[in-house]
């Protein structure tokens, strides 16, 4: 697990480093890349898929629909995210969607809610991303849903994004500012 999640830090690095923004037109909120630059990380990306893939297959332990090593949760995170950065929306909501449906009383279920939303927005079915994004919030807001640090730092930039995507600015503001709060 250890080697594809430095791959896929590597990874992000190397696609941060070779996008360019057109200032010529509003910004995203995410860049993710062209098809073209995300070809030029696919290497680690699929190092990542490779390595979360063997932790899953040498090290689960699931018995009585529990799983007992705690890795293979992020290891199918990893898995993902590695094609989310591969543009490969469908098999990165797969691996969400699964994450959220097995891991449904840990709080990793919020980050693949969130991971599913991005991809969601991508592929442009707003009428699935924002329902995502609402049962984050009414969890959230309940206080009872145990979130990462990371779901509530990017909600809002997620969300945010939503709205950006589908030019509904004047929505997007109040995410804006609770995302650089």
């Amino acid at each position: 697990y250890w080697n594809g999640k430095e791959a896929m830090i590597e990874a992000e690095k190397e696609l941060k480093a070779t996008i360019k923004d057109n200032y010529n037109m509003i910004l995203p909120m995410f860049n993710y890349g062209t098809e073209k630059e995300s070809k030029g990380v696919t290497p680690l990306l699929d190092r990542a898929i490779e390595k979360g893939s063997k932790t899953i297959l040498k090290h689960s332990m699931r018995f009585g629909g529990k799983e007992y090593v705690r890795w293979i949760d992020d290891a199918y995170m990893l898995i993902g995210k590695a094609y989310f950065y591969k543009q490969d929306y469908f098999s990165a909501r797969r691996s969400f969607s699964f994450v959220m449906r097995e891991y449904e009383k840990n709080e990793i279920k919020y980050d693949a809610m969130l991971w599913l939303a991005r991809t969601y927005i991508e592929l442009e079915q707003f009428e699935k991303s924002e329902p995502m994004l609402n049962l984050i919030d009414i969890d959230m807001a309940s206080g009872e849903a145990r979130v990462s640090n990371e779901v509530y730092k990017y909600f809002p930039l997620v969300y945010a994004d939503h709205y950006i995507k589908q030019k509904r600015y004047i929505d997007a503001i109040d995410f804006l500012y609770d995302g650089i709060a």
